[in-house]
């Protein structure tokens, strides 16, 4: 049985958005393997400076001190 035209399109664009979406998951993860693949003092300074260590997110969590830090 033929696929129709607009089923294909349908499956192609579906198994595009999964792409982007795993090289987005693969981006995390190299990510957090670099910052852990990082010296034990560097990492201090992250987890000082308010980013989490196993996750990735887009900005900081508050401190006291980004504000002049930042500036």
């Amino acid at each position: 049985m033929a696929r129709s035209h607009d089923s294909i399109d349908t499956e192609i664009d579906t198994l595009w958005t999964a792409t982007h979406e795993v090289e987005d998951r693969l981006r995390a993860v190299e990510k957090i393997h670099d910052v852990l693949d990082s010296p034990l003092w560097k990492i201090a300074l992250f987890v000082l400076d308010g980013w989490p260590l196993r996750r990735v997110v887009k900005q900081p969590q508050w401190r006291p001190w980004r504000r002049w830090w930042t500036s």
